[in-house]
């Protein structure tokens, strides 16, 4: 029963980093929105965005520390904010 514990939440954290690291990166030129460029237009750089999460994952007891230690990581490291 404890293998079974620990498969199941080393595979929701791997879930979850994919997840976020799709989240990052330069967006796709696939004609959606993307967030608004500030100061020069060749500067790439642009203004954080909030993220909603959406899973029940994040809600378990055995996980929810380290979906919340992911989050806070991800947040500091973008400057985006994951509500």
């Amino acid at each position: 029963m404890k293998m079974r514990k620990m498969l199941a939440l080393s595979l929701n954290a791997l879930m979850a980093v994919s997840l976020l690291a799709g989240c990052g990166g330069t967006p796709a030129s696939t004609g959606g929105s993307t967030p608004a460029s500030t100061g020069d237009s060749g500067s790439g750089s642009t203004e954080p965005v909030n993220i909603v999460w959406a899973g029940w994952s994040g809600e378990e007891e055995a996980s929810k520390e380290i979906f919340q230690r992911m989050r806070t990581t991800y947040e500091e490291a973008s400057g985006n904010t994951v509500t």
